[in-house]
């Protein structure tokens, strides 16, 4: 028998929808569309959205979302800002 299968990654860090929305217009002021698209898909995320419809409306694979939760779970803004690299 193979390896057990992981769990799907979710969101453990709380979400506060105003702060995010706070930080995506912030971001979207300072011309940081990397960032701002980030915090997107973290919001949808948390508003119950499926992973594969955020990547498609968002243009980004999977793969890649589930790296931003993971920055978001290790690091919220800052991680997803990239300013704190938590795969080092």
């Amino acid at each position: 028998m193979g390896p057990m299968p992981r769990p799907p990654l979710t969101l453990r860090r709380p979400v506060n929808i105003a702060e995010m929305d706070r930080q995506i217009k912030k971001a979207i002021k300072e011309g940081n569309t990397r960032y701002m698209i980030r915090l997107q898909a973290i919001k949808m995320l948390a508003q119950g959205h499926d992973k594969k419809d955020i990547a498609k409306t968002l243009g980004i694979s999977t793969r890649t979302l589930n790296r931003w939760i993971h920055l978001w779970n290790n690091g919220g803004y800052e991680g997803l800002n990239g300013g704190k690299n938590i795969f080092r």
